[in-house]
């Protein structure tokens, strides 16, 4: 089964798109979600869906904005690309998505 992190922060409508889809996802086509945020809002989001158990939650308290400087995302060290893109290279993740700040992505994933 395909593990995926998902930077549940990123893209224009927050949280409640990417939750939304990744719930989907893991429902249809059978994919292991991690949805990388803060916990208190992933879980909120999750409860609105009524899907509290369909994906996994890991807490990541920072968020990196659409517009913010890449040399100032590089540096929070807790946002949700940066501990989604760590499930990867840990092992515990075959791929990374995001939907956010691709210039902070590739920055950090370097």
């Amino acid at each position: 089964q395909p593990r995926v992190a998902v930077d549940a922060m990123g893209g224009d409508h927050g949280p409640a798109v990417v939750v939304e889809g990744a719930v989907l996802a893991s429902r249809e086509l059978g994919v292991a979600v991690s949805l990388v945020g803060p916990e208190r809002t992933l879980r909120e989001e999750l409860g609105r869906l009524g899907a509290t158990s369909a994906v996994e939650v890991v807490d990541a308290p920072d968020v990196v904005g659409m517009g913010e400087k890449v040399s100032l995302s590089a540096l929070k060290r807790r946002s949700s690309i940066q501990v989604a893109l760590e499930r990867v290279r840990d092992g515990q993740a075959d791929a990374f998505f995001s939907g956010g700040n691709t210039a902070a992505c590739w920055t950090i994933a370097d």
